[in-house]
């Protein structure tokens, strides 16, 4: 059974007769403070997975052992610093999940409100309106969603991947409005995220024309 001790190495030896004797071999074991989680970066991704999630606390080190735990399910951590580790969000189910650290796989930091994750279903965009407007940019675009709401952070992305990222702002429970940005006369697709990394498989489209 564990005991109570200041962190740092410690030497382990058997005995079969209540401590009068001990084994003259030992082995090393090694007392740390346990991980505290502050924070959780997004705290919001699809069901799918494949989020990389920032963690930011204290106590993290270097180990064979080092995970991150969304309820139950355990995936490996990567490293950054002892205040910060990385971890890529495992095929979850719907729902809000504590994350928690475990430095030897066994152990796991305290869950707390403020170290949690929503596994929530991939959003949709439905259209939008206009279609179209200058390549100067400047146009305020509607975007209908499905899956988003009011509260939710979010961004256009114009483009795909590498595209320009704008900040939406909430219209109704549902829309929420984009201006475009200044670009070359060419259809883009129009995209949605609610966490600025993961965003809608199924994209309208825009026409930025010529002045």
């Amino acid at each position: 059974a564990a005991i109570d001790a200041e962190a740092g190495p410690a030497d382990i030896r058997i005995s079969n007769n209540d401590c009068h004797e001990l084994s003259a071999d030992s082995a090393q074991f090694s007392y740390v403070a346990a991980p505290i989680v502050t924070s959780v970066s997004p705290r919001v991704g699809p069901v799918g997975g494949g989020t990389v999630v920032t963690i930011l606390g204290s106590g993290f080190f270097e180990s064979p052992q080092l995970e991150c735990r969304f309820g139950m399910t355990s995936v490996a951590a990567t490293f950054v610093s002892a205040t910060e580790l990385r971890c890529l969000v495992p095929d979850l189910a719907a729902g809000v999940l504590d994350v928690t650290v475990s430095t030897n796989g066994v152990d796991a930091s305290a869950a707390s409100a403020a170290a949690t994750f929503e596994a929530v279903v991939r959003p949709r965009v439905l259209g939008i309106s206009p279609t179209s407007g200058p390549a100067a940019g400047g146009t305020t675009i509607v975007v209908s969603t499905q899956g988003l709401d009011e509260e939710d952070d979010v961004a256009c992305r114009f483009g795909g991947v590498g595209g320009d990222i704008v900040v939406a702002t909430s219209v109704s429970e549902s829309s929420f409005a984009c201006v475009s940005p200044q670009h070359a006369a060419t259809t883009v697709t129009v995209e949605v995220s609610n966490n600025g990394q993961d965003y809608t498989a199924d994209a309208a489209q825009f026409t930025f024309v010529p002045a």
